[in-house]
């Protein structure tokens, strides 16, 4: 089995500025990374779809040959446009409006008939050390490194308790591992309202 980490990243999201990029993680010094912005609608989903399908095009010959190969991902979007959620929107392409509609297709036509790939879920940024936690943080670390280092905003660092984590997920908070503090960007719509709810 091979298993192959895919990774998407969006700064500004879901804003006019925003730049998405794509980091997929095969093994240490492998030529076959890739750590690239995406063309194209820029967020955060396209992205994550996008790592997706290129892990596919890395990886043709090897899956075509019928080698075992798990696609891992943090995106549960991502995977769904690839499994379940795209066998359900292939009933009805034609009349079907639905966000990154040609991409869903795309996705799903390559892996919908593929019974050597399967994929699997992975919590990003939890800091453990098991291997599919370590390779999901080397493919996030890929796709960040493609943004220009000014197209990154500033980090605010919140004051959350134990208690409040669960809120600071449902918030879309990131939590930087080395300094143990969860934080939010310069930029989140929201900025405003998480400060003061931490305060």
């Amino acid at each position: 089995m091979m298993y192959i980490y895919t990774d998407g990243a969006c700064s500004n999201n879901g804003k006019p500025s925003a730049l998405a990029s794509i980091g997929i993680y095969i093994g240490p010094n492998d030529s076959r990374n890739v750590s690239r912005r995406i063309t194209g609608k820029q967020t955060n989903n396209v992205a994550e779809l996008t790592a997706i399908i290129e892990a596919y095009t890395i990886m043709k010959q090897d899956i075509l040959s019928g080698k075992q190969i798990t696609i891992c991902s943090d995106s549960r979007y991502a995977i769904k446009c690839c499994t379940d959620y795209g066998k359900k929107c292939s009933a009805n392409w034609d009349t079907l409006e639905i966000p990154n509609k040609d991409l869903v297709r795309h996705a799903y036509d390559l892996f919908c008939d593929l019974e050597n790939v399967t994929f699997m879920y992975i919590k990003a940024h939890t800091g453990k050390t098991d291997v599919h936690s370590l390779g999901n943080a080397e493919a996030d670390k890929l796709a960040t490194s493609a943004f220009p280092k000014f197209a990154i905003p500033e980090r605010i660092y919140l004051d959350v308790s134990y208690d409040q984590k669960d809120i600071a997920k449902q918030l879309e908070c990131k939590w930087d591992i080395k300094k143990k503090k969860w934080y939010i960007y310069d930029d989140n719509t929201k900025k405003d309202l998480i400060i003061n709810m931490f305060k």
